[in-house]
């Protein structure tokens, strides 16, 4: 997007205002394009990978509380509180880590087209 908008700037005059349709409606394409694209890597993070991530921890913790010699009531209290903070946290921190790293990957593709 601020390569459009840098050419868009750096155009003359007349060619601005004879196509400023024309650079809008491309701003506006692109703008609703990352906005779909963003929404939709967070949805993959946080319905696919957060659901897949918490289902393993889960049959893992479970196979494991189940051999305790507890009480049922503090196993299910104990495990579902470290279920939740899992199923909260998990999905927080996999969108936190692809948004930077879409950060990181843009960033280094913007500096690599704008040194020669």
């Amino acid at each position: 997007m601020n390569f459009w908008l840098e050419g868009w700037s750096s155009a003359s005059g007349s060619e601005r205002i004879n196509s400023i349709s024309k650079f809008l409606g491309v701003y506006g394409v692109l703008v609703v394009l990352y906005i779909f694209l963003n929404i939709g890597v967070n949805l993959i993070i946080f319905i696919g990978a957060g659901y897949r991530a918490a289902k393993k921890m889960h049959n893992d913790l479970l196979g494991r509380i189940l051999r305790l010699p507890m009480s049922v009531g503090r196993i299910v209290n104990r495990f579902s509180s470290d279920m939740d903070n899992m199923d909260e946290s998990i999905s927080m921190y996999l969108s936190d880590f692809y948004f930077f790293l879409n950060l990181v990957i843009v960033t280094l593709l913007a500096i690599a087209i704008s040194v020669p």
